[in-house]
């Protein structure tokens, strides 16, 4: 088990216009809450628990005005205040395999949107095993609730609709240098906020021929099959309507060949450099 408390003590002095001045101060007390059990090997519990708070940006604070082209411009609200944020959690593991896992969000005066009160709670279930003690298997799907009252026109929008998401990954090993992989991720219509994104599908595939091991690698990778891995967005609030559609084709084919002429056996695998040792 382990216990915390953090304190934050926060003071601004603005003046966001000639006679007007602001000056707030505002004291947080931050507490932490984790506890692990473990009844036997194959089985896990852990329940946790934090509050958090962020401050505003200079973007979001600064009233000067920033054009973004003729009609229109952006400008901060230096009267923002912090974001406070409280995460709860819980996780079950069994033989590190099965993982099943809670989570609930909330978030009180957050400063994007103004929004007064948000919370959201998400579900998660992951399965990873070996089949036939060959090929591997990865799944995990889960469902994303949100709770928000925005501003919109003269009344309110209600985001209470369920979103789901689903990803699978095989690796199927066809011979000894042959490696096939299959992986494929759903994201339904979600809502996030004040933002609305519209479902996507993302397929695709990989093929990894080893010749001549640790030295000759080919690889064909195939993205986006379905060519809907690119979804729209969409934000009501306000008086603003802001809107994102896309026809963008992400759909490409890979090929790849390496060679590696040096083993690199006296430099260490995981230090900074690894993306360049790799890329050698």
């Amino acid at each position: 088990m382990l216990l915390g408390l953090r304190s934050e003590w926060f003071s601004k002095e603005c003046s966001y216009t000639v006679q007007g001045e602001k000056d707030y101060k505002d004291l947080f007390f931050l507490p932490s809450l984790s506890i692990s059990y473990q009844p036997s090997e194959d089985l896990h519990f852990s329940l946790s628990g934090a509050n958090k708070v962020s401050l505003p940006s200079f973007g979001e604070l600064t009233p000067i005005v920033t054009y973004l082209n003729q009609y229109s411009y952006i400008i901060g609200n230096p009267l923002l205040k912090p974001t406070i944020k409280y995460d709860f959690g819980f996780d079950i593991t069994w033989k590190n395999k099965f993982n099943v896992k809670f989570e609930y969000n909330q978030v009180l005066k957050y400063t994007y949107a103004n929004l007064k009160k948000f919370g959201q709670f998400s579900g998660m279930l992951t399965y990873s095993d070996y089949l036939f003690n060959r090929h591997t298997i990865n799944f995990s799907t889960g469902i994303l609730v949100p709770n928000a009252k925005i501003s919109y026109r003269d009344g309110a929008l209600y985001r209470s609709t369920p979103s789901y998401y689903a990803q699978i990954f095989t690796n199927w090993k066809l011979g000894k240098i042959v490696d096939f992989a299959v992986s494929y991720i759903f994201q339904s219509k979600s809502y996030d906020k004040a933002d609305t994104y519209s479902a996507t599908h993302n397929l695709g595939c990989n093929l990894s021929i080893i010749p001549k091991k640790n030295r000759l690698f080919i690889n064909l990778q195939v993205n986006d099959i379905l060519n809907k891995a690119t979804g729209n967005w969409e934000t009501n609030y306000g008086y603003i309507r802001n809107q994102q559609f896309n026809n963008a084709d992400s759909r490409n084919i890979t090929l790849s060949l390496r060679y590696v002429f040096n083993s690199f056996k006296s430099i260490k695998h995981g230090s900074s450099n690894s993306e360049e040792i790799d890329r050698l």
